[in-house]
């Protein structure tokens, strides 16, 4: 995997985002410090533009490169060919393919525990124990798809959490 990555990402419907979240959006595409609205004909564009996956994906890479190469003092592409993409819908296939991208390096050969890998959202949230809020929706519906029972869906953010990531690592592992 020296030339490509692996990531499930959601990306939210236009209408979800409001005025004031997306003038932040495209101040922070832009790089200017100071707030600034450019009006709603060039917001609605870049609208347009962040919930489109090419646009989104093919965004990252180029930024990321320009970043690495001038880092490393080196040139040219650092990805190997066009991305791909999949729908996923929300019917128990996202914990697959979850189970499916963390497992990459451990079949490829470059760890034998996913928590190893450097490069891999699993070991933050398992492996050192740091879950983030943002994570509870995808912590529940992890937690739904893989079978766990409803009232352990109850209690705090922080324990269904919890609950869900060890039910995921324990289906990751095999323990399901």
């Amino acid at each position: 995997m020296d030339n490509r990555y692996h990531a499930v990402i959601e990306i939210p419907k236009p209408s979800a985002m409001s005025h004031e979240d997306l003038v932040k959006k495209w101040q922070q595409y832009h790089r200017l410090p100071n707030p600034y609205d450019p009006g709603d004909d060039v917001l609605e564009g870049f609208r347009g533009k962040i919930h489109d996956i090419s646009l989104v994906v093919s965004n990252f890479q180029q930024r990321f490169t320009q970043w690495y190469n001038k880092r490393t003092n080196r040139w040219g592409r650092l990805f190997g060919g066009r991305f791909d993409s999949v729908i996923v819908d929300k019917n128990g296939a996202l914990a697959k393919m979850m189970a499916s991208i963390t497992l990459n390096p451990v079949r490829a050969g470059l760890v034998d525990d996913p928590a190893k890998y450097r490069w891999c959202g699993y070991g933050e949230r398992m492996a050192k124990g740091k879950l983030q809020e943002q994570e509870i929706e995808l912590a529940s519906l992890i937690a739904r798809e893989l079978g766990l029972p409803a009232e352990l869906l109850q209690g705090s953010e922080k324990k269904v959490m919890d609950r869900a990531w060890n039910r995921f690592r324990a289906y990751l592992l095999g323990g399901i």
